[in-house]
């Protein structure tokens, strides 16, 4: 510590600050003259902060700072960085906090955080829930480059790289609203790019807001080639996007969701089954003008989430690309997976089955409902029947979680050997026996009753782009002034108003 250019009484008064905690900055200090000078890793200018670095430990220093002085922005700088979050772990654990953050870089290709050792189940960046009662505060994620590990060699026999057993994420939160995560790239995540798990058990606690203009590509199956030493198929991670609800909540009335922002309906015992004991409307996730390459499951819901997919383009999907999970074996009353989706106005090429193994399929709704319309599908028809528009499944889910009130309308499929058709029409029933007119619709909702449920009347899309990506999002309420040098903090302190503060 360097103290300079202070009496003794006043040097003494500073050393006392800086232990009782001076970097919890509060506005008290904004008035303050006397300069003391303490070791920093950073960067401060008001509740903006510029990490030292891209490293894990120096993210975290600034986003700590931030967070004590009431919420704020991290800038991370350019460069290309080493970043390897603790085997099992967090790179950068976002506080669950009711102040705004945002963790802003300087741009795609320009910020570069790269991992450079397999991990395990590790995060990135991930915002835990910590049991508070409220759901978390804004959070915003931009101009950052995320790097997984890039294998080159095959895996040893019996080591599997998928997200069962090496589950690497890019950015996971929980219980955050009106997040925005955006102008970021993602590479190389065997567990998910982006994964937003409102998974508390709470039926309190709910996620909302928008993943806007993000590439996502999961190129790592090209490099470890799909099969082992043993001949065996393993490299099948990947995912893009995973959005999860809270396991408890289910509304049967789909307008609830349909074109909303935030739904606000209560679950109750006339439209939630009995059992499901859910208290509130789970928040929608909207994804737009994003890009996807290679991924499994470019989007895919479960546990009651509702997700938005819109202006997107798709490539190179293996299995659905968006996709809708059912039933996965959790117990009673948590018998149910996605609850709907709507997924409009997006480009799906999948004509590389080469990549896909004929597993392409556009909308993939294995449980719940929604909306799929205005869509441009590419297909390769020269492989067979599973090279469709949408492949409707039953995981095992009993009624009312299968697949109920999915309206298509007004899609075009274009396939390889130059035929265009109606996209409506190219939807292969895997299982569950679904029937047209009693669980999908090839026409827009307009008020059909049917199978005991009561069908929405119309539909109206939210607003287009979302309001939240036109805005910038809140950096906190405080008025510390601090300024900044590459290795302190200088803050200013007035000898009459700190020497009152202290007595």
């Amino acid at each position: 510590m360097v103290i300079a250019n202070l009496n003794t009484r006043f040097r003494k008064l500073a050393i006392i600050a800086v232990l009782i905690g001076l970097l919890a900055v509060s506005g008290v200090y904004s008035a303050l003259t006397v300069s003391v000078t303490i070791p920093s890793s950073g960067i401060i200018a008001g509740n903006d902060i510029t990490a030292l670095s891209g490293s894990p430990s120096d993210i975290q220093a600034a986003v700590n700072a931030v967070v004590a002085a009431g919420g704020g922005t991290v800038h991370i700088p350019a460069g290309k960085f080493t970043f390897n979050p603790p085997v099992n772990g967090i790179g950068v654990t976002i506080p669950y906090t009711n102040v705004p953050i945002a963790i802003i870089g300087a741009g795609i290709g320009q910020t570069i955080l790269t991992e450079t050792q397999f991990e395990g189940f590790s995060t990135m960046f991930a915002r835990t829930y910590s049991g508070q009662s409220y759901s978390a505060a804004s959070v915003r994620i931009s101009g950052i480059s995320f790097a997984g590990l890039v294998l080159t060699t095959n895996l040893p026999i019996g080591i599997t790289d998928d997200w069962n057993t090496q589950d690497n994420v890019g950015i996971s939160l929980k219980c955050t609203q009106d997040f925005r995560i955006d102008d970021c790239s993602f590479t190389n995540f065997c567990g998910a790019a982006i994964e937003v798990a409102d998974n508390t058990g709470s039926a309190m606690l709910v996620d909302r807001g928008v993943i806007d203009h993000c590439s996502i590509d999961n190129p790592y199956r090209n490099f470890v080639q799909p099969y082992n030493a043993t001949g065996a198929y393993y490299a099948v991670g990947g995912y893009g996007i995973i959005v999860l609800g809270d396991y408890y909540s289910w509304d049967l009335n789909i307008a609830d969701y349909l074109g909303q922002w935030n739904p606000t309906t209560t679950t109750n015992s006339t439209n939630c089954p009995t059992g499901i004991y859910g208290s509130v409307v789970p928040q929608p996730v909207y994804i737009e003008n994003c890009n996807f390459t290679q991924c499994r499951h470019c989007i895919s819901g479960n546990a009651g989430a509702y997700y938005v997919a819109r202006y997107d383009y798709f490539a190179e999907c293996y299995l659905g690309a968006c996709d809708m999970h059912g039933y996965t074996g959790n117990p009673a009353p948590i018998n149910f997976g996605t609850r709907g989706s709507e997924v409009y106005s997006n480009i799906f090429n999948l004509t590389n089955e080469a990549y896909s193994g004929g597993q392409d399929d556009a909308w993939r709704p294995r449980g719940g409902g929604g909306v799929f319309w205005n869509n441009t599908v590419y297909l390769n028809n020269v492989n067979g029947p599973n090279a469709c528009m949408i492949m409707m499944f039953n995981d095992g889910e009993p009624y009312p979680y299968d697949v109920e009130q999915a309206y298509v309308w007004n899609n075009t499929c274009n396939f390889i050997n130059g035929t265009v058709t109606n996209g409506d029409n190219s939807i292969v029933i895997y299982n569950g026996g679904y029937v047209a007119n009693v669980n999908y619709f090839l026409f827009a909702p307009n008020g059909t009753n049917v199978n005991g449920l009561t069908g929405p009347t119309y539909y109206t899309p939210y607003t287009y782009p979302l309001p939240l990506t036109q805005t910038a999002l809140s950096s906190g309420t405080t008025t510390a002034s601090l300024t900044l040098s590459q290795d302190t903090y200088l803050i200013s302190a007035s000898p009459s108003r700190y020497a009152r503060m202290m007595k």
